[in-house]
């Protein structure tokens, strides 16, 4: 036996006195939807997803904790009156809100059950019963033979079994990498807080009830007051022998029309832990899994507990199964584990939970000496980089004698002019750390970690402030007098350099390397590295930037890779072992940046990682037919962003606050006449109160309810009752004085819409956009994403200016606070400059497509109708509303007539549905099925395009843009029907709103590069979809114009000779200048 150290005195124990229970259907259907969106699939089209989530799962149980007594419980098959079904006999609708199992769950079932084997792992199943009532009754079988139990599950149920020192629960990570969390009795207690023992954890479910499972439990109890009523009473049972003692009206009156209802509650939650396995067993003669013996539940003593023993594992079988699942990369880990099962390796806590040692024995080969670090490594081509999807070569043939060879005390100039003088292509990591973290042995806190420090959440639960100009050319909050320069260049695979400066003692060959527009640049985040060298070393970082997470995007754009999984992708086992040796981060771990610790090296080992991916990334981008979109789109974009940010755009502060005032004074005017209609006050905000109104107080019908079975005040509730959907709907039972007047409950749910409306304004937009004003610039310097989406559209964040709204007349208003302001001037100068001092004030212009993607989906289709209204540029929503509406001319439109057409016209590449169509135009699904049927019938030409690009998605495996870029989408052969149609309105989208993101990035590279050779002090600000903004001095306001308009049109030519417009307009504000 072996110990192991774990996060607490009472856990320590050996592993062969404890039983691990796996929740086998908690774990999967974790994973199914944890990976869902990412569209895992084999080479057969297999939905891998669940699988893949569940073995990782399992591994890292495996390797983290070496358990030698392990069970997994599957739920067993549920029949007609089986013993297992006394829940379903009790409560016909016990778990009657479920949808049926997901198609990539069912078919990972038999699939994992055979891993489990090959990793010699038991599994058991009994027919009608559910995994919980097995593993229960295996538990306090345990517990009676002296053994300790560990139950691995994320169901909150088991916490009613938790006892110190003997049962514990170990909860996987909501994220695939998040630490997993050991729960204990003390855990338990101290998250209740109120008294509330394990035990008694299932009278606090029965009184709350669980909607997941249809528990109904007591309506209107949640968890903190049914945790306080088992506290005070003891269970369900005393509480209801007391319920007249209770001076809480709304709680004793809940109790007494719930008693029937809290007592089934009870028993549908109770985990039952004497359940009959042997008669289970013997009934249906279920085996314990695949080849495995059977279970003998007969057994006694030691017979009964080593049957739960783990096996050796087969690795041969392990490594097939995963060959043919396409799990490659967890060939090398199922090598080691088979290679030390039950190894006695120590462990070491990670947030309670034990995990190996972060150096493995091939690490433990390291040598160093005086001038550098060196790590054995493999040799994979000629630079050095493995292929994605190797396996990685045995334990014991993994490393060559080749070495790395990092320099990391400061070289001479003249050493370092002859290392970097011949370079035509260098890794390159750049950051700023604090000069006390420069010199220590401590890993410097990630970026992302620091900004949620800087920036505390407000009250509307959003991030408070932007990432500033300080922030972007900095990582730390130490003031810049305190900041060195972290300093990685790697001149080839495996050789270079790590240096910790001073800025204004960086060697003079790293600048000139810098600054050389012949040397191409490869790296991970090289748009942060660019501002560090704009803000401070005061040059530009010039030459061809290669962004290595933008390349893997542009690859596989459904993935979110987090860049510590990168040096493993791509460089096999030696990218992991670089990564643990130099402590850049952690493959599970939460925090997923790529950051160089404190560690000599580290910064050269970014480096070297970014420059050995290199030619692997090239060959695959030039294999994927997306490198032409890489070098001419998206990393010339990276400068052009970075510059954006740092630039920022400039927000009227005082125009702000008295906007807020404003809205403040219409959200109280529309309270009073919200309280006015409902005849009481209560809280707005607050869905329950205004629920009470509606569904109590006016006796309206509920038109839905949420998950817990509560009336819906949800926004499409509300838009319903707005329509008069309340003259149907008042219960019949609603005595005379308390039925609304006529027209009452529309013009109630018309306000509470339009008070959501400000609020949100209010909270989210005018303060929260006011928070992230810098201090200094008065500029917000939002944060530019291009790997955050699947169409190649850009993102914002810190904050999120694209959710800014613009239809709404509120929305529109925000948008003249935007305005311009020499980004010389610092804030307060800025807003004290007066609007009409024209000379020192710029102008905002905006310029953005027309249409765009109706052109787009009218070139794509070669529509002959739509062909003809662009050439003739005509209204085409107003074509479209004439042929919709069988009218003979445009001039007899109306508005309503146009605005419906648009409707249908924008939400066509979105695979718009009859039902869809009715939500968005209020009007009955007959109506909406009619306008698409004739809008069809208009342009047929539409219609094929649709049915041709599923087609050849579904032939291809991808949809892709004009210019190349893809988007692969296994889905579209899943036997799921839910999950098909979204990938084939998915290959209609794609080309479409793709297409149009590829055009206003073409734009933006080429008007940047154009206004840098002018020599223009013409600034791009901001991009919003389809428009962009710019910050312009008035006297080359229509230089900038001309070159703007040429370069968007031109920008990507569409086919059919579908022209390409662009709107443009100026102004002091944003709304000015757009309109």
């Amino acid at each position: 036996m072996h110990h192991r150290t774990t996060s607490s005195a009472t856990d320590t124990a050996s592993t062969a006195g404890e039983l691990y229970l796996v929740d086998a259907m908690n774990l999967l259907y974790r994973a199914h939807f944890a990976l869902a969106k990412q569209g895992l699939t084999n080479g057969a089209g297999l939905d891998t997803g669940a699988i893949f989530g569940f073995t990782n799962s399992m591994l890292r149980l495996l390797e983290a904790q070496g358990p030698s007594h392990l069970v997994v419980v599957f739920d067993g098959e549920h029949g007609e009156g089986g013993p297992g079904d006394f829940r379903k006999a009790a409560f016909a609708e016990y778990k009657a809100n479920r949808d049926a199992m997901p198609e990539g769950v069912r078919v990972a079932i038999p699939l994992v059950k055979q891993i489990l084997e090959a990793l010699g792992v038991r599994t058991v199943e009994y027919a009608s019963y559910e995994a919980d009532d097995v593993i229960g009754t295996l538990a306090v079988r345990a517990l009676k033979a002296d053994k300790r139990v560990t139950i691995v599950t994320g169901d909150k149920d088991f916490q009613q079994l938790l006892a110190e020192g003997r049962l514990r629960i170990l909860r996987p990570g909501k994220a695939a990498r998040a630490d997993w969390e050991m729960l204990t009795e003390a855990r338990f207690r101290e998250a209740v807080g109120v008294g509330v023992s394990p035990a008694q954890y299932r009278d606090v479910l029965a009184l709350m009830g669980d909607a997941s499972d249809n528990v109904p439990g007591v309506p209107g109890i949640g968890p903190k007051t049914a945790a306080q009523l088992v506290a005070r009473y003891g269970s369900v049972e005393q509480l209801l022998q007391s319920v007249e003692q209770l001076e809480a009206h709304r709680v004793r009156t809940a109790l007494q029309q719930s008693r029937g209802g809290a007592l089934l509650s009870k028993q549908l939650v109770t985990i039952k832990t004497d359940v009959e396995l042997a008669r289970a067993q013997g009934a249906r003669g279920e085996r314990a899994g695949g080849r495995q013996h059977e279970y003998v539940a007969e057994a006694t003593g030691e017979r009964w507990w080593q049957q739960w023993r783990r096996t050796p594992v087969d690795v041969a079988r392990a490594l097939q199964l995963f060959a043919d699942l396409g799990f490659r990369r967890l060939g090398r880990r199922v090598r080691l584990l088979g290679a030390a099962t039950l190894s006695t390796r120590p462990t070491m806590s990670v947030h309670g939970v034990g995990a190996k040692a972060s150096e493995t024995d091939e690490a433990a080969q390291v040598t160093q000496s005086p001038t550098g670090h060196r790590l054995p490594h493999v040799e994979s081509g000629g630079d050095g980089s493995a292929d994605a999807g190797s396996n990685g070569s045995s334990a014991t043939t993994l490393f060559q004698d080749e070495r790395l060879e990092y320099l990391t005390s400061r070289p001479s100039d003249v050493v370092l002019a002859a290392l970097l003088s011949q370079c035509t292509a260098v890794g390159l990591y750049v950051e700023c750390v604090p000069t006390d973290a420069a010199v220590s042995d401590t890993r410097v806190p990630s970026k992302s970690r620091q900004r949620r420090r800087r920036h505390p959440r407000s009250a509307t639960g959003t991030e408070s402030s932007a990432p500033t100009v300080a922030t972007v050319a900095t990582t730390t909050d130490a003031p810049p007098a305190s900041l060195r320069l972290r300093i990685g260049i790697a001149v080839a695979p495996g050789r270079a350099v790590d240096l910790c400066v001073d800025a204004a003692q960086v060697p003079e060959p790293v600048l000139q390397l810098l600054r050389s527009p012949q040397v191409r640049k490869v790296g991970f985040r090289l748009k942060e590295a660019y501002q560090i060298c704009q803000r401070q070393l005061q040059l530009c970082l010039q030459g061809e930037l290669f962004d290595v997470m933008i390349a893997h995007h542009l690859l596989d754009p459904e993935e979110s890779l987090p860049e510590t999984w990168f040096p493993r992708r791509y460089l096999g086992d030696l990218g992991r072992e670089i990564l643990q040796r130099y402590h850049m981060g952690e493959e599970d771990a939460a925090d997923d940046a790529l950051r160089a610790s404190a560690m000599p090296g580290a910064a050269a080992a970014c480096a070297d990682v970014a420059r050995r991916a290199m030619n692997t990334l090239e060959a695959r981008l030039r294999s994927g037919g997306v490198d032409r979109l890489a070098r001419q789109v998206e990393l010339p974009l990276v400068p052009v962003l970075a510059e954006m940010e740092l630039r920022g755009v400039y927000l009227d502060r005082s125009c702000v606050q008295r906007m807020q005032g404003e809205v403040a004074g219409e959200i109280a005017r529309v309270e009073e006449q919200v309280f006015a209609l409902a005849g009481q006050r209560f809280n707005l905000a607050s869905p329950a109160q205004l629920a009470q109104v509606l569904f109590g107080q006016l006796g309206v019908s509920p038109l839905r309810t949420t998950r817990s079975g509560q009336p819906s005040t949800s926004e499409k509730v509300l838009e319903a009752l707005a329509r008069g959907a309340s003259t149907l709907s008042i219960r019949s039972d609603s005595s005379d004085t308390r039925r609304p007047a006529s027209g009452a409950v529309e013009r109630l749910a018309v306000l509470v819409l339009k008070h959501r409306e400000l609020f949100k304004l209010h909270n989210t937009y005018l303060q929260g956009l006011e928070a992230c004003i810098h201090p200094f610039t008065g500029r917000i310097h939002t944060t530019f994403h291009q790997d955050n989406t699947s169409t190649g559209r850009l993102s914002t964040s810190h904050p999120n200016l694209q959710a800014i709204p613009i239809r709404s007349p509120l929305g529109r208003l925000l948008r003249g606070a935007f305005r311009a302001a020499p980004v010389s001037m610092t804030a307060a100068a800025a807003a004290d400059a007066s609007p009409k001092v024209g000379a020192t004030r710029p102008l905002l212009l905006s310029a953005d497509y027309a249409q765009i993607e109706m052109r787009i989906m009218a070139a794509l289709s070669g529509d002959r109708a739509l062909r003809e209204a662009f050439a003739q540029r005509q209204d085409v929503h107003a074509l479209t509303a004439m042929r919709l509406y069988g009218l003979s001319s445009l001039s007899q439109v109306t508005a309503e007539q146009r605005a419906h057409a648009k409707e249908v016209n924008y939400g066509i590449p979105y695979g718009l549905s009859a039902y869809g169509l009715s939500q968005r135009l209020r009007v009955p699904l007959a109506d909406a099925r009619r306008l698409l049927a004739e809008y069809h019938a208009a342009f047929p030409a539409v219609a094929a395009l649709t049915e041709r690009l599923i087609r050849e998605a579904r032939d291809t495996g991808y949809a892709s843009t004009l210019m190349g870029r893809r988007r692969y989408l296994p889905r579209l052969h899943a036997a799921n029907g839910g999950d098909r149609r979204e990938a084939e309105r998915a290959a209609v989208n794609m080309p479409i709103q793709g297409t149009q993101a590829d055009m206003i990035k073409v734009a933006m590279v080429r008007i940047a590069h154009r206004l840098g050779e002018a020599g223009s002090r013409a600034r791009l600000i901001l991009q919003i979809h389809d428009e962009l903004l710019f910050e312009v001095p008035a006297t080359e306001l229509s230089t900038l114009t001309a070159v703007v308009r040429e370069e968007m049109e031109r920008a990507l030519p569409l086919p059919n000779q579908i022209p390409v417009a662009v709107r443009i307009g100026h102004g002091d504000t944003w709304l000015a200048a757009h309109g």
